[in-house]
């Protein structure tokens, strides 16, 4: 059995980034690893592509149909030889001694079963700064943002196995950061304070196309978790998340009861000694302020500074 499954799915991947991502995982000097390639019914010229490199390393499977990400990642997680996961997309590069780090730090760590790296995007250059500390990262997740790239994770199989883990079909383009929380609860988690992937944005990237709607989720899915580990009703907060990612209007209300509820939580972070502050999703916020409507007691609240945490950054 190989030590690592490198996953990666494709649907319509442009040919030069497609081969500069298969190539950059080939290139790594760690071999022992299986390169599962998982083409979701693309309709150009990725499996042409993937075929045209003879290694015995790659492990190819269509999906006779677009199954999209979250199913054909799950699919991917099943299929899985690896005693680690790493995650890759077919868009981005690896840099050379990626697997090799990340297996090292796996087989010297075996509490951790979580491990991102730091990334650095192009073409317009930008460097990631994910904290390194189990306790950090975690309260971080929960009540702030997204720690690990997620082309950049490596994840321990037997834990992801062991506790019935998968990527949430319901956490649309929020899938990795809902399974981190949700390995939050069972294992520690790092990051390498190395940069080991050149991730690359560009306009049709997932991220880029769904912007808004993914920054909704984030925040549906933080406040689900927070709920969920401090032992507070969300129910009247996800009902306004809800009526925001059908792009409908809010109320003042509203946002009084997110602010109670942030509240709520503060206080339970304070009991626990949490040394990260609470933050909303920027762009949530954002767009919470703006499709609420513009009354008497909006401009009030305003006024009084009572909406603050909605325009921290």
């Amino acid at each position: 059995m190989p030590k690592v499954t490198v996953l990666m799915s494709v649907y319509n991947t442009e040919e030069n980034f497609l081969r500069e991502a298969i190539e950059s995982i080939l290139n790594q000097t760690f071999k022992d690893f299986e390169f599962l390639i998982i083409n979701d019914g693309s309709t150009n010229n990725a499996e042409e592509i993937i075929k045209s490199y003879n290694d015995s390393r790659i492990r190819y499977v269509l999906n006779e149909k677009n199954l999209r990400l979250i199913a054909s990642l799950n699919k991917g997680l099943d299929l899985a030889q690896g005693e680690y996961i790493a995650r890759f997309d077919s868009d981005d590069i690896s840099r050379p001694e990626r697997l090799e780090k990340q297996v090292k730090f796996m087989d010297d760590h075996p509490s951790v079963g979580l491990l991102g790296t730091q990334y650095q995007s192009f073409p317009k250059k930008r460097i990631s700064d994910g904290l390194t500390d189990n306790k950090l990262i975690k309260e971080s997740l929960l009540v702030q943002s997204n720690q690990l790239g997620h082309p950049t994770v490596m994840m321990r199989t037997s834990v992801l196995r062991e506790h019935n883990l998968k990527y949430d079909k319901d956490a649309l383009h929020v899938e990795d950061y809902k399974l981190w929380l949700d390995m939050s609860e069972v294992t520690d988690i790092a990051n390498l304070d190395e940069i080991l992937l050149d991730y690359r944005r560009h306009g049709g990237s997932i991220c880029s196309n769904n912007a808004v709607k993914q920054n909704i989720n984030v925040q549906k899915i933080m406040f689900s978790a927070q709920a969920k580990h401090f032992g507070l009703d969300a129910s009247k907060q996800l009902k306004t998340v809800e009526n925001l990612l059908n792009n409908q209007k809010i109320s003042t209300e509203d946002l009084k009861n997110i602010l109670d509820f942030v509240e709520a939580v503060k206080s339970k972070m304070q009991q626990q000694n949490y040394s990260i502050e609470y933050r909303l999703n920027h762009q949530f916020a954002k767009f919470a302020l703006k499709k609420c409507r513009k009354t008497l007691k909006f401009l009030k609240m305003r006024l009084s500074g009572e909406l603050k945490p909605f325009y921290e950054k």
